[in-house]
């Protein structure tokens, strides 16, 4: 794991979509598949020995290296943030440079509630969890986006520019489809209007397209999960 010299941006993470999926699609948004080197981490004791650096005292996954930056960068929304200071996808606008910063915030929120039913509640308690969750969590949260996007009218989350923000909410959005069986990412949103188009806009960029091919058969947390523990057929 050296994250010192690297001389194109890189990322640590888990061999499952999770809170990796927004850093690897914004990465392939902005430098392509091949700009970025993606490590995958199969090796817990050898990420346990990288925390232990003196460059690394907050380290977690997932985390990055920049080319010219001394140490990593920790934490999906600090790995998102970093992205996005070094290929503008933060916004264009102070506007939508505080939008982006309330959805990651808000997203950090709706991630707790995540965990809890993908991985913290008994087995036998799954179903209800998944059911509260598609009935309370995902229209309060992801259902308040279509409401932040009709104050602002513009066709991305955060307004007319695509930020990172956009590739975090798509990560969620993915995951819901496979979670509930949905045929399209765009049909588990298709209750609001904004997010409606706004996921049809997303799957129409080359590095959606480009991201999906490469792991969109991924699975979606990790083996310890009640659900999407295992890759799609």
């Amino acid at each position: 794991m050296e994250t010192k010299n690297v001389t194109k941006p890189t990322l640590w993470y888990w061999p499952i979509a999770g809170l990796g999926t927004a850093c690897r699609l914004a990465l392939t948004h902005a430098v392509g598949l091949d700009g970025f080197d993606d490590q995958l981490v199969t090796d817990y004791g050898c990420f346990a020995a990288k925390a232990k650096e003196p460059e690394c005292p907050l380290l977690n996954l997932p985390f990055a290296a920049f080319p010219g930056s001394a140490a990593p960068v920790s934490q999906s929304n600090a790995v998102l943030k970093a992205i996005g200071r070094r290929f503008n996808l933060n916004g264009a606008t102070d506007e939508e440079q505080d939008r982006v910063d309330e959805l990651l915030c808000s997203f950090h929120d709706f991630q707790a509630q995540y965990v809890a039913m993908s991985y913290e509640c008994k087995p036998e308690e799954f179903e209800h969890y998944k059911q509260t969750f598609m009935a309370k969590s995902w229209p309060y949260y992801v259902g308040g986006i279509d409401k932040v996007m009709a104050t602002h009218g513009g066709k991305y989350v955060a307004g007319n520019s695509l930020t990172v923000a956009d590739f975090k909410l798509w990560g969620y959005v993915d995951s819901a489809r496979v979670l509930t069986g949905a045929a399209t990412r765009a049909d588990t949103v298709k209750q609001w209007a904004n997010l409606h188009a706004w996921a049809l806009t997303m799957e129409e960029l080359p590095s959606v397209q480009a991201y999906v091919g490469k792991y969109g058969k991924w699975q979606q947390n990790a083996s310890s999960a009640h659900w999407g523990n295992k890759a799609e057929e």
